[in-house]
């Protein structure tokens, strides 16, 4: 399971985006720690969410300066593949939620609550101009991915690279 696989998991199911507004890694423009995903409910309440998709991306969290601590966080998330549930709750801060995605043998994704998180009571409601700064990053993320999409689609690898072989280089 991928990192992309869990994203798309949270954003059609638990952080559904007709309700809340999601935004993919932000890093900056919103002056906070680097965010996997950034949840606002509709009453204004920003959710982080941590997504990890092995041991190794988990414990490489715990060494991160800033602990996933903001003020404006009302609740911290850690999103994992269920077969890193039990790992998260020893390693993910106490007061994170724990949600484990498990694949079903129908093919659906379904995800779990292993721990509620602990809500922050010093985060207050974003701010309508706050929300606008948050869904104009979403705006920019939606469009930069769209050009890459595109740019990927017009500029294809030729045929050799894609097959592996080796590209000889010709003088002009």
């Amino acid at each position: 399971m991928t990192a992309t696989d869990i994203e798309r998991s949270l954003v059609q199911t638990r952080f559904d985006f007709r309700r809340w507004l999601v935004v993919p890694n932000v890093a900056w423009g919103f002056h906070i720690h680097e965010c996997d995903l950034l949840a606002i409910s509709g009453s204004g309440y920003i959710h982080e969410i941590e997504i990890k998709v092995s041991a190794a991306d988990l414990k490489r969290d715990g060494k991160k300066y800033h602990g996933h601590r903001d003020h404006r966080v009302a609740c911290l998330w850690f999103a994992v593949p269920a077969e890193l549930g039990a790992l998260t709750l020893e390693l993910a801060p106490a007061r994170a939620g724990v949600l484990c995605i498990r694949d079903t043998e129908y093919g659906h994704r379904v995800i779990d609550e292993t721990r509620k998180a602990q809500r922050n009571r010093i985060a207050k409601p974003m701010t309508v101009e706050q929300r606008l700064a948050v869904a104009r990053l979403g705006t920019m993320r939606y469009w930069s991915y769209d050009a890459a999409l595109k740019a990927a689609r017009e500029w294809p690898e030729p045929p050799a690279a894609r097959a592996g072989e080796k590209q000889e280089v010709k003088d002009a």
